[in-house]
């Protein structure tokens, strides 16, 4: 998975763009003894090939997400926020993205040539100029300005490449549930994360759970989205990725509301 930029807390505007990093978890010692000598067990690379596969030959795909996650606060104190998360998309160029909790809204749109990224309770947004498809519109962000958008992996257009590109180590852990739904529970590590991901069983392989960890961060944060909705290939209008703006908002520079990036 793609490595983010750490922040200390998350600021108002970048509740959207909650940096991921995957978390430490006990797994099953059988699983361990089997897979600890192969980096990226066969099973493994080829469930996520076929996760992959499909979201990238999805032209259109709509996720939900219930998220929970953890802020860290000055004193060292982490305290769990719950929020909603919900995100179109439209390949090539095509990226729209709400995210609420019970106190905020934030909004993202990209259409292929600017990104808008809007505070809906403090009324402010700020664009910027942005490459002409979904993954190195994302990359642009992260590597500019320090901001990620969650779950943005699954968007890109090899979603494989993003997923993969850093892992150390990969174990399959077995089938499990998740919401009543049968899936495959895989488990990654890499330098300064470690994540696991839930894979729809049979035909559809589509993503249903995501938990995420820092490791190198103080207290070691956590982050957890739980996808209830996932539709592939339904057809999207075009304005959903022209921004809707209050006539009475104000825009700010971009670098006002970027975090700042640290290493992790």
């Amino acid at each position: 998975m793609k490595t983010r930029p750490s922040t200390r807390r998350f600021r108002p505007l970048n509740l959207l763009f909650l940096t991921l990093a995957f978390g430490a978890t006990t797994l099953a010692t059988r699983a361990e003894a089997e897979n600890q000598a192969d980096p990226l067990p066969p099973r493994v690379d080829e469930l996520l090939r076929k996760m992959s596969n499909r979201l990238a030959q999805a032209k259109t795909f709509a996720l939900e997400a219930r998220i929970l996650f953890d802020e860290v606060l000055d004193s060292g104190l982490l305290v769990q926020r719950a929020a909603t998360l919900k995100v179109l998309a439209q390949r090539p160029n095509g990226l729209h993205a709400t995210f609420k909790t019970d106190t905020e809204e934030k909004k993202f749109w990209y259409d292929g040539k600017v990104v808008t990224l809007l505070d809906v309770d403090d009324n402010v947004y700020a664009k910027t100029k942005a490459p002409d498809k979904i993954g190195p519109a994302l990359d642009h962000l992260m590597d500019t300005y320090g901001i990620s958008m969650a779950l943005s992996d699954f968007f890109y257009e090899n979603p494989y490449e993003a997923l993969t590109g850093s892992v150390d180590r990969a174990l399959y852990i077995g089938l499990s549930q998740v919401n009543g739904i049968p899936c495959h529970h895989l488990a990654f590590s890499q330098e300064a994360i470690d994540w696991q991901l839930w894979i729809e069983d049979g035909e559809r392989t589509v993503p249903r759970k995501l938990v995420i960890v820092y490791k190198n961060t103080e207290g070691s944060p956590q982050y957890m989205a739980t996808l209830t909705g996932v539709k592939l290939q339904e057809a999207l209008p075009a304005s959903i990725f022209t921004p809707t703006l209050p006539d009475d908002a104000i825009t700010i520079d971009l670098l006002e509301i970027a975090p700042k990036v640290t290493p992790n």
